[in-house]
């Protein structure tokens, strides 16, 4: 057998077990259930057990009809941008003030009292801690679609102004790198601002607003290497937005990441980076126009857009310094699809972009993502679990030739106590079909304490194995300190 078929055998083992099992055990956990599913990140696929996670106690409140809710699971419940990232609407704001901080929370969902530590006696007045960053209302009102004033502990709902911030700043250490197993003389010990971004969005009529995220394109090497770039600080995501209609649904027009696969916090997943999703790049952004819905269960997203060039570290510019221009090269579409329930949840996405060779060329993907919650079900085991698998294909720089890649993650989180969230995960990934021993796995454990409000603290330790006849196996950890407003 040729190394080409053999590959292709080994990688047709490796999907079967990374997508196939988890997919089939997940299938037979929800033949029991009457409730109809996608993956979301872990707060929204967490979310559903308890309404109170994202507003107040719905006790005495009438069920509107289903063209007039808000109960989703989907980004837009938390986000003014409909498919996430960015500023935090006022569900946003209530969930990051009441579920997730170990101290001083404004109060809890009912079902998380008893997780509270026992010392850190929780305030019989609701009171939210933290000032919040938004202003006046809307000319004209706020329309049946808007969120209610009166459901989120006194957060202003609709206003016309809403301000907002995030940074990380991040230590990274690595041993090893690029070297055999044997061989630990190279290491790495770097501090560096991951994020500093600034949020604002401007609704100053019904069913219309503005938003936009502008901020430091970090580098890993420091400081140094971030501000002194030719454009240290710009523009990411901009758009205009018609909301705030039945079914949750949405039109915007703009610079945004395209509706595609699972949009998880880690950047360098194999999941995004592969397929041009690296959303602390600005190639990664496209302009254009999407469409969406998300009443209750169901969704939605499609948009067609302009791509923008290829996000490569060339010889002339290894910093990676050119910026991509704004409305892009090509054409391209996604659409994503699927069924978020309460505690489980399947999706699907598909893209494509034609481009010039030069500037990327075609590229085309789908995805699967998935979600399970047990907690749900059982309270006391609160265990959360996030996988996802996508197949594309792209053109070689040089040659134009078309191949073939994947890539798969798995993530198992533990809610230990209020605050505290556990995590493992498994990533495999492989960048070319047709080169040999390219592929990898990595492994990773760490996790998450959202101390304070708006204050949290993640640490991860990876080891990533690199197979074949040049075998090697390397690790690192990174640990992030994140506040945001």
């Amino acid at each position: 057998m040729s190394p080409r078929s053999q590959k292709a055998t080994r990688l047709s083992l490796v999907a079967l077990l990374v997508v196939a099992g988890p997919l089939l055990l997940l299938l037979l956990l929800l033949a029991g259930s009457e409730r109809p599913a996608t993956a979301l990140p872990l707060y929204a696929a967490r979310a559903g057990r308890t309404c109170d996670n994202c507003h107040a106690d719905p006790t005495g409140w009438k069920n509107p009809s289903l063209s007039q809710r808000k109960c989703s699971l989907s980004c837009i419940t938390c986000h003014i941008n409909p498919t996430g990232g960015g500023v935090r609407n006022v569900s946003g704001r209530y969930y990051q003030s009441a579920t997730l901080p170990m101290w001083f929370p404004s109060h809890r969902p009912w079902q998380d009292v008893k997780r509270q530590i026992g010392f850190l006696r929780l305030s019989k007045t609701r009171r939210n801690r933290v000032p919040e960053a938004a202003f006046l209302s809307p000319i004209g009102g706020s329309p049946t679609m808007a969120f209610d004033q009166t459901r989120y502990n006194g957060l202003r709902a609709d206003p016309f102004i809403l301000l907002g911030i995030d940074t990380r700043y991040a230590f990274y250490f690595a041993g090893n790198q690029g070297v055999s197993a044997t061989d630990s003389s190279k290491n790495v010990a770097l501090f560096f601002p991951m994020q500093l971004d600034v949020h604002m969005a401007l609704h100053p009529f019904r069913y219309f607003t503005a938003f936009a995220t502008a901020g430091a394109l970090a580098k890993s090497r420091g400081y140094a290497a971030t501000f002194k770039r030719n454009t240290p600080f710009m523009l990411k995501d901009v758009a205009l937005m018609a909301h705030q209609l039945p079914f949750m649904g949405y039109v915007k027009a703009g610079r945004f990441l395209p509706p595609f696969g699972t949009y998880v916090d880690d950047h360098t997943a194999p999941t995004r980076r592969l397929f041009g999703l690296d959303h602390g790049l600005l190639h990664s952004r496209v302009t254009g126009v999407e469409v969406g819905v998300s009443p209750n269960y169901p969704y939605a997203n499609v948009a067609v857009f302009r791509p923008s060039e290829r996000d490569d570290f060339s010889s002339d510019d290894p910093d990676n310094d050119k910026n991509p221009s704004f409305f892009g090269k090509g054409i391209g579409a996604a659409a994503s699809f699927g069924w978020r329930d309460l505690a489980w949840s399947l999706g699907m996405s598909l893209m494509l972009r034609s481009r010039d060779l030069a500037d990327g060329g075609d590229t085309h993907a789908i995805a699967f993502n998935w979600s399970l919650n047990p907690w749900t079900w059982i309270d006391w085991l609160p265990l959360t679990y996030l996988g996802e698998v996508v197949f594309g294909d792209y053109q070689r720089p040089v040659s134009g030739q078309r191949a073939r890649r994947l890539a798969a993650t798995h993530q198992l989180n533990w809610l230990a106590i209020n605050g505290l969230n556990i995590r493992i995960r498994y990533d495999f990934a492989d960048p070319d079909y047709e080169i040999r021993d390219d592929h990898y796995h990595s492994f990773s454990f760490g996790g998450d304490l959202n101390l304070l409000p708006n204050f949290s603290i993640r640490g991860e330790f990876r080891w990533r194995h690199n197979p074949g006849e040049q075998r090697s196996n390397t690790t690192d950890g990174i640990l992030f300190v994140r506040a945001w407003y």
